[in-house]
């Protein structure tokens, strides 16, 4: 069934002191989810075991946990553990309850008039084909089917941020010097004052001609111009020489000598 219809979804749930401030994207993607599948007006559906007529109030839906993985995409599905982590989140913070009925799980939004009102939009004509509580005899238990759910290109945005969140974040990749790379005049003027005793265009040439010539993974930086400050800040200043090798020392054997001629024996 095409998606039409509206819900009402007011900006103070971005409030700091908001309830919804403390969900994570997956808890906030499925609370978004219930809002747009709940039934905008009580109706029937046939129990598919066993046959009864089952009333669902207006702001309700039946639907699965395994139900509830399906609103996701493939790459940004999670585990169960998730959905169920989330539903019991939702409870805690008074947005749905949830009731059991003949084995089927239903959830229930509180104040679900707060999100859905009855009268039209402004400049909306009525439909009463929108509203009509008939029930629709190929309705899925587990698919609760809801006339008043804003367009796909909504759903979409919501998927395309989940799956955006759900990749991994990518490593910086350096590059090399660029052919036309020169130091700005804030970085000539930092290493004028950090060495007065160097030239810093002169170093900024040798820079240049150390790194084009380069080769290898470490001929790439992430930040060049923090490179050449490194390259200013070390320049001339050499390392103090190491210590001589220690000479080895003449050890004398003593024995005794001879009183006359004062020889070792």
């Amino acid at each position: 069934m095409e998606n039409l219809g509206w819900i009402t979804l007011h900006r103070k749930i971005l409030d700091d002191n908001s309830s919804f401030r403390c969900l994570n994207l997956a808890q906030f993607f499925i609370a978004i989810q219930i809002l747009l599948r709940a039934n905008h007006s009580t109706r029937e559906i046939i129990h598919r075991q066993t046959g009864e007529k089952l009333k669902i109030e207006r702001g309700s839906l039946v639907v699965s946990q395994s139900g509830i993985l399906d609103w996701f995409t493939p790459e940004t599905r999670p585990d169960r553990q998730v959905v169920r982590t989330a539903l019991k989140r939702l409870e805690k913070i008074g947005f749905l309850n949830q009731t059991t009925n003949q084995g089927l799980t239903i959830l229930n939004v509180v104040n679900y008039s707060v999100y859905q009102t009855t009268s039209p939009q402004p400049n909306q004509t009525p439909n009463h084909e929108l509203t009509s509580p008939k029930p629709d005899p190929n309705q899925h238990l587990t698919t609760n089917n809801n006339d008043n759910n804003v367009n796909n290109g909504n759903n979409a945005i919501i998927g395309a941020a989940l799956e955006s969140a759900a990749k991994p974040k990518k490593s910086p990749i350096g590059t090399r010097l660029p052919e036309d790379w020169q130091p700005d005049e804030a970085l000539l003027a930092w290493a004028r004052r950090e060495r007065t005793d160097i030239d810093p265009l002169r170093e900024a040439e040798n820079f240049k001609d150390y790194w084009r010539a380069k080769t290898g993974k470490d001929a790439t930086k992430l930040d060049w111009p923090a490179t050449l400050r490194n390259w200013i800040r070390r320049v001339g200043v050499r390392a103090s020489p190491p210590p001589p090798p220690l000479q080895p020392r003449n050890n004398r054997v003593v024995g005794n000598e001879d009183r006359k001629g004062g020889r070792l024996i």
